[in-house]
């Protein structure tokens, strides 16, 4: 029997996968506000680099399997993704199709992205697994934490954003808009902070909802810093209209969410390949937090920890 303690998206695939193999499970989570699920924008963004495609491939496989597409349904959606800048957001060598756009250009990815509604999909797992949640694992039991957290000189600070749901609707002759029928992922800077980059992403499984969003601000202990995402948020709409005012319309939805990602010191790029856990005790198991890559990486990671912890 294995024990998950900590059940956000890592947790989620985890509890999916245990069921998938026929492995007894029971599951935990301590209802932390600070999380990131609760405001992850979900985004599956194509990229060269190798391992990241690695695991990207593991939304196709799961796709591929009749059982565990149906874990899926609802909260995966392909998009295009488009940049609005002066050069490709990346050092990549691939083909981008471009525009012109006033003093930027309008950059297409040539490659398929994806948008996983990652808190509908975690608030999906507890529901279907809630008659295995316990509130101490059972004795003798195997346990893998996965609450981004790790032990020693890998103890992460957190990196803190926003989004806020939104409405889009292309006005007459729009230019950055998708041209294959799917929605657009649309990222952009501001002309004046162009460190400043932001965002509208699409929330699968909601054709009317949009992500906007955001910020990345280190903290070293998790805080909520609601007044300066609505600071953010007002930067955002002005952005917004001054760079698409003649393109789009945006209503906002709901209210600004919070989100906090997990990042540890030392992040070893090899770790990725491996589906990094330390055994810090005998059975007891801790998951790496992927910071910037939980989401792409997600199903794979959590099939090579379960490897591991399995053996």
């Amino acid at each position: 029997m294995i024990h998950v303690s900590g059940v956000g998206l890592l947790g989620s695939f985890m509890l999916h996968e245990l069921q998938h193999r026929k492995v007894a499970f029971t599951w935990d989570d301590c209802e932390s506000r600070f999380t990131a699920h609760r405001a992850s924008t979900g985004a599956i963004i194509p990229c060269e680099d190798r391992d990241l495609e690695l695991y990207a491939a593991g939304y196709r496989k799961w796709r591929d399997d009749a059982v565990k597409r149906s874990y899926l349904q609802r909260h995966l959606e392909p998009v295009e993704t488009i940049y609005v800048m002066k050069a490709p957001p990346q050092r990549v060598t691939r083909k981008w199709t471009a525009t012109t756009y006033g003093v930027n250009k309008i950059w297409r990815e040539t490659l398929p992205g994806w948008q996983f509604d990652v808190d509908s999909f975690v608030v999906r797992a507890r529901q279907l697994f809630q008659a295995n949640r316990r509130e101490v694992p059972p004795e003798g039991v195997r346990v893998v934490r996965s609450r981004g957290v790790m032990e020693g000189k890998d103890t992460p600070v957190t990196v803190w954003g926003w989004r806020v749901p939104v409405t889009i609707t292309p006005k007459p002759n729009c230019q950055v808009w998708s041209r294959n029928g799917q929605r657009p992922v649309i990222h952009f800077n501001d002309p004046d902070r162009t460190f400043e980059r932001y965002y509208f992403h699409p929330r699968a499984g909601h054709p009317e909802v949009w992500w906007a969003g955001s910020e990345a601000v280190l903290q070293v202990r998790p805080m909520s810093a609601k007044d300066r995402a609505k600071i953010g948020f007002g930067r955002y709409l002005k952005t917004v209209e001054r760079r698409f005012g003649d393109q789009l319309e945006l209503k906002q939805l709901g209210p600004l969410e919070e989100g906090w990602r997990a990042k540890p010191k030392l992040v070893h790029k090899q770790r990725y390949t491996e589906g990094f856990c330390r055994e810090v005790d005998p059975g007891v198991f801790v998951a790496m937090p992927l910071y910037k890559s939980g989401v792409q990486c997600g199903p794979l990671y959590a099939e090579v920890i379960l490897d591991k912890v399995l053996r």
